[in-house]
């Protein structure tokens, strides 16, 4: 709200705005001594994204200010984590694995969050019963590493919702955090999502190519009926690229490529074709694409065409 300091609470009239905050446009003040003095609190979550409801999905994160693509958004640092010495079971749910030291230590870093950050904690969903309140939100919103030995619960970047033509992508660095950026420009107001995705392979190969099989395979993984752009028909969902993706992925041959110039010449060219099409794709993970000139990469490599090679990194690169 423009025209209230968050720090006093004080409320202008008219068409008078207070001061925004300059590094993310998310907060207002009276001036730069409110900022200053609600820094130690704000300071934790300066982020240019602010909390909203959306109807049918719950909340979501919206830009607070215009985002160019390629642009960083925010650094999610794991605001409660646990290691595990053995990978936990996927069949049950993680509270009832979590033994005695385990449970003192989520509510020991749970009562040591910022205040913010303890607000933000406490608005996330709860699950039922007879355990500690911290430990059933814990256990509902954490997730477990690749290798799951490690979960970890992000109170930022759990807010971000899904969109199978999503405008934002995250990535774990290499210290366990989540980077959040944008692939797309994104106006202010705007709801920033990503795409959910539990393999490390084309999306399409595991969602399939029209937008009812899409829908059902993220009920069936995830638990929600999606409503982005492309499942409610507001965006078209290039059906027809998807299906030529899968009839080139199926028939690609590495062995008649080994064993003629003819056959290498057809597998080459289907790799240039399926690098063409992914970079079209504007729905689905946006790692289809690195994956696409990875793919590009490696043979050029293998057959030493180094103009190909350069072609793919050159891509990567952008």
């Amino acid at each position: 709200d423009r025209q209230v300091c968050f720090k006093w609470h004080k409320t202008v009239t008219g068409k008078r705005k207070l001061s925004k905050c300059s590094l993310c446009h998310a907060i207002t003040y009276c001036g730069k001594e409110c900022q200053k003095a609600d820094w130690p609190r704000h300071g934790w979550n300066c982020v240019p994204v602010m909390v909203k409801e959306f109807e049918g999905k719950g909340r979501g994160v919206v830009a607070a200010r215009d985002i160019k693509m390629g642009e960083f958004i925010f650094l999610d640092k794991p605001d409660v984590s646990l290691s595990f010495n053995s990978p936990l079971s996927t069949n049950r749910p993680i509270i009832e694995q979590l033994c005695d030291e385990d449970a003192k230590s989520v509510m020991r870093q749970v009562d040591n969050l910022p205040s913010e950050a303890k607000l933000v904690f406490y608005k996330l969903e709860d699950s039922q019963g007879e355990w500690a309140k911290e430990l059933r939100i814990f256990s509902r919103n954490a997730r477990g590493s690749v290798k799951m030995k490690e979960i970890r619960l992000y109170l930022n970047a759990i807010l971000i919702n899904h969109s199978c033509a999503p405008n934002a992508y995250q990535e774990y660095t290499e210290g366990g955090s989540k980077e959040v950026r944008a692939i797309k420009d994104i106006s202010k107001g705007e709801e920033i999502t990503i795409f959910y995705h539990s393999s490390d392979y084309f999306s399409y190969m595991e969602f399939g190519c029209n937008v009812n099989e899409w829908k059902q395979a993220i009920k069936d993984q995830f638990g929600f009926d999606c409503k982005c752009c492309v499942c409610v028909g507001d965006v078209p969902d290039q059906e027809d690229i998807i299906k030529e993706l899968l009839e080139l992925q199926e028939n690609l041959d590495w062995g008649a490529a080994n064993r003629s110039e003819e056959g290498l010449s057809i597998f080459v060219q289907a790799i240039d074709r399926i690098v063409d099409l992914n970079l079209r794709l504007y729905i689905g993970s946006y790692f289809d694409k690195i994956r696409a000139l990875e793919m590009m990469a490696g043979t050029a490599f293998l057959i030493q065409d180094t103009d190909r090679l350069e072609k793919a990194m050159k891509q990567s690169k952008k």
